[in-house]
């Protein structure tokens, strides 16, 4: 669907997408390779742009190589039919013939294969076969080819081919080209991509654009970054796309959405044998990853507190701010059960339980989607 304005001569008519959907996927926790310091903070500087332009997000952090499939797989089977698709990946990755993304449970850097890893093309392949209107996929890793004695076996191994049909339809972003690197600074929140991209990727301007003025801020970076880091464009593209097109509305992948953004409705507790009231804010962690759970509960600086649950998958870490407490719970795509949360309230001096409350928390986002699930797939086509 095109709409134009018929008031403003000059203006160009704009595309209507079906809807606009996100997957945002940041690895920065890596079993065996090093870890990285900036790609959950570039998920969340996204994902807060992309839904104030009104993509529905998906965002999640550290994910293994069957947890980054069914991501996309969930992915597609949100992004509707003439829709637009926005596909983030920020963490380790490589290039050889093909760009592939490290999950955290990679091996090794002398051991790890493509096989080990998601590749790019069968991320396009599998959105493509939705016929999305427009499709723009940004990879924010290292494209360095693997070193041949560092890791021969990449170098012998025999790759999955992954085919696809071309549309005008495709964009393809990198923070940087061919043998190259892409960066992060210590003392900064985003890594240098992200850094720049921020500043535009809200602007009512056609992509291409946007890409622009993001390529001639980086092409003006420091010594340490400007002759280190390239970003590249690739495109299939004829139209002018912008991010902030309006949309339809999907029914459909609205209330697939909302299933996913399924949270308890809790406001108040009370723990037993005291009747301590407290009040509760659910949400996601940092406002942002669909795979993490922050629980707030107020009323809490005068008790030591000790939380339990059953799944071993899950992470578990309070903090506390004030008067509040706040329980996060990581790796929520890693339970196949509903989530029950036990606290229990200690007197801070001897340790004696005194009151404790159970949270159902059912299967609160991204675990509707079952990304522990082990499906097999066919990856030739």
């Amino acid at each position: 669907m095109i709409l134009s304005n018929p008031c403003d001569e000059e203006s160009r008519p704009r595309i209507i997408a079906t809807e606009k959907v996100a997957l945002l996927i940041g690895n920065d926790t890596y079993t065996d390779l090093s870890d990285l310091n900036t790609p959950s903070n570039d998920v969340a500087t996204i994902a807060s742009i992309l839904k104030d332009i009104g993509f529905k997000v998906i965002a999640l952090r550290n994910l293994t190589l069957g947890e980054m499939r069914n991501a996309v797989r969930e992915f597609c089977q949100l992004l509707p039919q003439d829709g637009y698709g926005f596909f983030y990946f920020v963490g380790h990755g490589f290039e050889i013939q093909d760009k592939f993304m490290l999950p955290v449970d990679a091996p090794g850097a002398s051991k790890y294969r493509r096989c080990n890893s998601l590749c790019e093309k069968e991320v396009i392949r599998d959105v493509l076969e939705v016929k999305p209107r427009l499709f723009f996929i940004l990879l924010d890793m290292c494209l360095k080819v693997p070193d041949r004695n560092d890791n021969p076996g990449i170098h012998e191994e025999l790759p999955d081919v992954f085919l696809y049909t071309a549309q005008r339809n495709l964009i393809q972003q990198y923070a940087t080209t061919s043998n190259l690197g892409a960066y992060e600074r210590p003392t900064e929140v985003n890594g240098i991509y992200v850094n720049h991209l921020k500043k535009h990727l809200a602007k009512d301007i056609p992509i291409l654009n946007m890409l622009k003025m993001v390529q001639k801020e980086i092409a003006n970076e420091s010594a340490d970054a400007v002759d280190k880091q390239v970003p590249l464009t690739s495109l299939t593209v004829v139209n002018d796309f912008y991010l902030t097109d309006p949309v339809t509305g999907h029914p459909e992948t609205e209330a697939r959405f909302q299933k996913l953004m399924a949270l308890p409705a809790l406001d108040t507790i009370v723990f037993d044998n005291i009747g301590w009231k407290s009040f509760v804010k659910i949400q996601p962690h940092r406002n942002c990853f669909h795979n993490s759970l922050d629980i707030y509960i107020t009323n809490m600086a005068r008790w030591a507190v000790v939380c339990r649950m059953a799944c071993e998958k899950l992470q578990l870490k309070l903090n506390r701010e004030d008067d509040n407490l706040i329980i996060t719970i990581h790796n929520l795509q890693k339970t196949k059960l509903p989530i029950v949360l036990s606290v229990t309230l200690k007197h801070p001096e001897t340790a004696k339980e005194i009151g404790s409350y159970t949270f159902d928390l059912a299967q609160p986002l991204i675990t509707q989607a079952h990304l522990w699930f082990n499906c097999s797939r066919l990856i030739n086509a």
